[in-house]
Protein backbone atom coordinates (compact mmCIF):
# COMPACT_ATOMS: atom_id res chain seq x y z
CA UNK A 1 0.00 0.00 0.00
CA UNK A 2 1.49 3.44 -0.86
CA UNK A 3 2.19 5.75 2.09
CA UNK A 4 1.32 9.01 0.70
CA UNK A 5 -1.10 10.59 -1.55
CA UNK A 6 -0.84 12.64 -4.17
CA UNK A 7 -0.75 16.57 -4.02
CA UNK A 8 -2.99 18.38 -6.49
CA UNK A 9 -1.61 21.51 -8.09
CA UNK A 10 -4.33 23.65 -6.18
CA UNK A 11 -3.10 21.81 -2.60
CA UNK A 12 0.27 22.83 -3.41
CA UNK A 13 2.45 25.80 -1.68
CA UNK A 14 3.35 28.81 -4.22
CA UNK A 15 6.84 27.13 -3.44
CA UNK A 16 5.94 23.78 -4.86
CA UNK A 17 3.58 25.30 -7.71
CA UNK A 18 6.61 26.74 -9.06
CA UNK A 19 8.77 23.38 -9.03
CA UNK A 20 5.87 22.35 -10.47
CA UNK A 21 5.72 24.71 -13.54
CA UNK A 22 9.21 24.09 -13.94
CA UNK A 23 8.89 20.61 -14.37
CA UNK A 24 6.07 20.30 -16.61
CA UNK A 25 7.68 23.07 -18.52
CA UNK A 26 11.04 20.75 -18.91
CA UNK A 27 11.89 17.61 -21.07
CA UNK A 28 9.86 15.61 -19.28
CA UNK A 29 6.40 17.55 -20.12
CA UNK A 30 4.85 15.95 -16.94
CA UNK A 31 4.96 15.82 -13.30
CA UNK A 32 4.95 12.71 -11.41
CA UNK A 33 6.99 9.49 -9.89
CA UNK A 34 9.22 10.74 -7.60
CA UNK A 35 8.67 13.95 -7.99
CA UNK A 36 5.11 13.46 -6.30
CA UNK A 37 7.35 12.48 -3.55
CA UNK A 38 10.18 14.96 -3.39
CA UNK A 39 7.66 18.27 -4.06
CA UNK A 40 6.84 17.63 -0.04
CA UNK A 41 10.32 19.54 -0.12
CA UNK A 42 10.28 22.41 -2.90
CA UNK A 43 13.64 23.00 -3.18
CA UNK A 44 15.26 19.57 -2.83
CA UNK A 45 12.24 18.68 -5.65
CA UNK A 46 13.97 21.39 -7.74
CA UNK A 47 17.05 20.58 -7.41
CA UNK A 48 16.66 17.15 -7.95
CA UNK A 49 14.60 17.71 -10.96
CA UNK A 50 17.14 19.75 -12.53
CA UNK A 51 20.34 17.39 -12.05
CA UNK A 52 17.68 14.40 -13.47
CA UNK A 53 16.97 16.43 -16.58
CA UNK A 54 20.67 17.25 -17.07
CA UNK A 55 21.60 13.45 -16.58
CA UNK A 56 19.01 11.75 -18.33
CA UNK A 57 19.39 14.60 -21.76
CA UNK A 58 22.37 16.57 -20.91
CA UNK A 59 25.47 14.32 -20.81
CA UNK A 60 27.67 13.40 -23.52
CA UNK A 61 26.25 9.39 -23.23
CA UNK A 62 23.98 8.48 -26.19
CA UNK A 63 20.41 7.18 -24.66
CA UNK A 64 21.26 3.87 -25.05
CA UNK A 65 24.09 4.55 -22.54
CA UNK A 66 22.34 6.24 -20.33
CA UNK A 67 19.28 4.20 -20.20
CA UNK A 68 21.61 1.05 -19.83
CA UNK A 69 23.06 2.97 -16.74
CA UNK A 70 19.55 3.59 -15.31
CA UNK A 71 18.20 -0.04 -15.48
CA UNK A 72 21.82 -1.27 -14.04
CA UNK A 73 21.24 1.06 -11.40
CA UNK A 74 16.98 0.29 -10.77
CA UNK A 75 17.95 -3.34 -10.41
CA UNK A 76 20.97 -2.98 -7.73
CA UNK A 77 18.66 -1.06 -5.42
CA UNK A 78 15.04 -3.71 -6.82
CA UNK A 79 13.54 -0.10 -7.53
CA UNK A 80 10.54 -1.70 -8.98
CA UNK A 81 8.59 2.04 -10.37
CA UNK A 82 12.05 2.72 -11.76
CA UNK A 83 12.76 -0.59 -13.83
CA UNK A 84 8.92 -0.36 -14.43
CA UNK A 85 9.77 3.33 -15.79
CA UNK A 86 13.21 2.96 -17.63
CA UNK A 87 12.68 -0.84 -19.02
CA UNK A 88 10.64 0.26 -21.79
CA UNK A 89 13.01 3.26 -22.71
CA UNK A 90 16.24 1.37 -22.45
CA UNK A 91 14.95 -1.14 -25.23
CA UNK A 92 13.98 1.66 -27.08
CA UNK A 93 16.98 3.07 -27.12
CA UNK A 94 18.75 0.33 -28.41
CA UNK A 95 19.95 -1.90 -25.35
CA UNK A 96 19.04 -5.41 -26.49
CA UNK A 97 15.78 -7.36 -24.71
CA UNK A 98 17.74 -10.10 -23.78
CA UNK A 99 20.32 -7.98 -22.07
CA UNK A 100 17.46 -5.73 -20.12
CA UNK A 101 16.30 -9.23 -18.74
CA UNK A 102 19.23 -10.82 -17.86
CA UNK A 103 19.85 -7.61 -15.76
CA UNK A 104 16.68 -8.01 -14.46
CA UNK A 105 16.96 -11.29 -13.57
CA UNK A 106 20.64 -10.57 -11.64
CA UNK A 107 22.12 -12.65 -14.21
CA UNK A 108 25.47 -11.26 -16.33
CA UNK A 109 23.97 -10.20 -19.61
CA UNK A 110 25.92 -10.55 -23.27
CA UNK A 111 26.54 -7.50 -24.85
CA UNK A 112 27.88 -7.08 -28.26
CA UNK A 113 28.34 -3.65 -28.40
CA UNK A 114 31.97 -2.90 -26.31
CA UNK A 115 30.46 0.66 -24.88
CA UNK A 116 27.46 -1.16 -23.47
CA UNK A 117 29.75 -3.96 -21.91
CA UNK A 118 31.88 -1.06 -20.46
CA UNK A 119 29.50 0.97 -18.83
CA UNK A 120 27.57 -2.06 -17.11
CA UNK A 121 30.38 -3.37 -16.31
CA UNK A 122 31.20 0.42 -14.21
CA UNK A 123 27.97 0.45 -12.43
CA UNK A 124 28.50 -2.69 -11.06
CA UNK A 125 31.51 -2.37 -10.32
CA UNK A 126 30.75 0.63 -8.30
CA UNK A 127 27.53 -0.99 -6.54
CA UNK A 128 30.22 -3.74 -4.98
CA UNK A 129 31.79 -1.17 -3.91
CA UNK A 130 29.03 -0.11 -1.78
CA UNK A 131 30.57 -2.25 0.89
CA UNK A 132 31.85 0.50 3.10
CA UNK A 133 29.09 2.24 2.74
CA UNK A 134 26.54 -0.33 3.61
CA UNK A 135 28.61 -0.83 6.27
CA UNK A 136 28.51 2.37 7.74
CA UNK A 137 24.84 3.11 7.41
CA UNK A 138 24.34 -0.31 8.96
CA UNK A 139 26.90 0.69 12.14
CA UNK A 140 23.97 4.10 12.11
CA UNK A 141 21.03 2.36 11.88
CA UNK A 142 21.98 -0.24 14.78
CA UNK A 143 22.55 3.01 17.28
CA UNK A 144 19.69 4.59 16.73
CA UNK A 145 17.69 1.13 16.53
CA UNK A 146 16.02 1.92 13.67
CA UNK A 147 14.08 -0.88 12.58
CA UNK A 148 13.31 0.40 9.30
CA UNK A 149 16.57 1.57 7.94
CA UNK A 150 18.27 -1.75 9.44
CA UNK A 151 15.53 -3.88 7.48
CA UNK A 152 16.29 -2.34 4.24
CA UNK A 153 20.19 -2.12 4.44
CA UNK A 154 21.17 -5.18 6.51
CA UNK A 155 20.39 -7.23 3.13
CA UNK A 156 22.72 -4.87 1.13
CA UNK A 157 25.22 -4.62 3.36
CA UNK A 158 25.86 -8.81 3.01
CA UNK A 159 24.93 -8.33 -0.55
CA UNK A 160 27.85 -5.94 -0.97
CA UNK A 161 30.11 -8.01 0.84
CA UNK A 162 29.90 -7.53 4.55
CA UNK A 163 30.21 -11.10 6.40
CA UNK A 164 27.41 -11.83 7.82
CA UNK A 165 28.63 -12.96 10.98
CA UNK A 166 29.88 -8.93 11.34
CA UNK A 167 26.28 -7.63 10.28
CA UNK A 168 24.36 -9.69 13.38
CA UNK A 169 27.00 -9.04 15.25
CA UNK A 170 26.23 -5.55 14.81
CA UNK A 171 22.84 -6.43 14.86
CA UNK A 172 23.17 -7.92 18.33
CA UNK A 173 25.59 -4.75 19.79
CA UNK A 174 28.67 -7.06 20.05
CA UNK A 175 31.98 -6.13 18.96
CA UNK A 176 32.32 -7.88 15.05
CA UNK A 177 35.10 -9.48 13.93
CA UNK A 178 36.50 -8.42 10.62
CA UNK A 179 39.21 -9.57 8.24
CA UNK A 180 38.90 -6.71 6.04
CA UNK A 181 41.25 -3.62 7.90
CA UNK A 182 39.30 -0.78 5.93
CA UNK A 183 35.58 -2.52 7.11
CA UNK A 184 37.17 -2.48 10.83
CA UNK A 185 38.34 0.97 10.30
CA UNK A 186 34.82 2.09 9.24
CA UNK A 187 33.28 0.42 12.32
CA UNK A 188 35.50 2.09 14.24
CA UNK A 189 35.12 5.42 13.10
CA UNK A 190 31.41 5.32 13.41
CA UNK A 191 31.78 3.75 17.06
CA UNK A 192 33.47 6.49 18.26
CA UNK A 193 31.60 9.25 16.97
CA UNK A 194 28.59 7.63 18.32
CA UNK A 195 30.09 7.00 22.24
CA UNK A 196 32.40 10.02 22.22
CA UNK A 197 30.74 12.27 19.32
CA UNK A 198 34.51 12.93 18.81
CA UNK A 199 37.34 11.21 16.77
CA UNK A 200 40.73 10.16 18.40
CA UNK A 201 44.17 11.12 16.82
CA UNK A 202 44.98 7.89 15.93
CA UNK A 203 41.62 6.63 14.82
CA UNK A 204 42.10 10.16 12.66
CA UNK A 205 45.30 9.37 11.26
CA UNK A 206 44.21 6.06 10.04
CA UNK A 207 41.12 6.86 8.13
CA UNK A 208 43.20 9.94 6.32
CA UNK A 209 46.13 7.49 5.62
CA UNK A 210 43.81 4.33 4.73
CA UNK A 211 40.59 6.10 3.10
CA UNK A 212 42.20 9.55 2.58
CA UNK A 213 40.74 13.05 3.83
CA UNK A 214 37.63 12.84 0.46
CA UNK A 215 36.76 9.03 2.29
CA UNK A 216 37.34 10.45 5.74
CA UNK A 217 34.40 13.16 4.77
CA UNK A 218 32.29 10.72 2.34
CA UNK A 219 31.54 8.21 5.24
CA UNK A 220 31.07 11.49 7.77
CA UNK A 221 28.19 12.39 5.50
CA UNK A 222 26.72 8.71 5.33
CA UNK A 223 26.83 9.12 9.25
CA UNK A 224 24.97 12.00 8.89
CA UNK A 225 22.43 11.73 6.40
CA UNK A 226 21.35 7.95 7.69
CA UNK A 227 21.14 9.68 11.03
CA UNK A 228 18.30 12.23 9.71
CA UNK A 229 17.10 9.24 7.50
CA UNK A 230 16.55 7.07 10.70
CA UNK A 231 15.22 9.33 13.24
CA UNK A 232 12.99 10.62 10.89
CA UNK A 233 11.60 7.03 10.49
CA UNK A 234 11.65 6.43 14.25
CA UNK A 235 9.81 9.49 14.57
CA UNK A 236 6.87 8.91 12.44
CA UNK A 237 6.78 5.10 13.19
CA UNK A 238 7.34 3.51 9.89
CA UNK A 239 6.28 -0.07 10.14
CA UNK A 240 8.07 -2.84 8.71
CA UNK A 241 6.35 -4.93 6.03
CA UNK A 242 3.39 -7.30 7.54
CA UNK A 243 5.20 -10.27 8.70
CA UNK A 244 9.19 -8.92 9.60
CA UNK A 245 10.42 -9.36 12.72
CA UNK A 246 11.85 -5.80 13.94
CA UNK A 247 15.48 -6.72 14.95
CA UNK A 248 16.33 -4.79 17.70
CA UNK A 249 14.09 -4.12 20.98
CA UNK A 250 11.94 -0.78 21.37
Amino acid sequence: MPRYRDVTPAEMTPAQRRVHDLIVAGRRGRFGGPFQLLIRAPEICEHAAKLGEHLRWGTSLPDRLSELAIITTARFWRAQYEWFAHAPLAEKAGVPAAAVEAIRRGETPNFTQKDEALVHRICTELFKAQRLSELAIITTARFWRAQYEWFAHAPLAEKAGVPAAAVEAIRRGEAPSFTQKDEALVHRICSELFKTQRLSDASFSEAVASLGETGLIEVIGIIGYYTMIGNTLNVFQVALPEGEKPPFPE
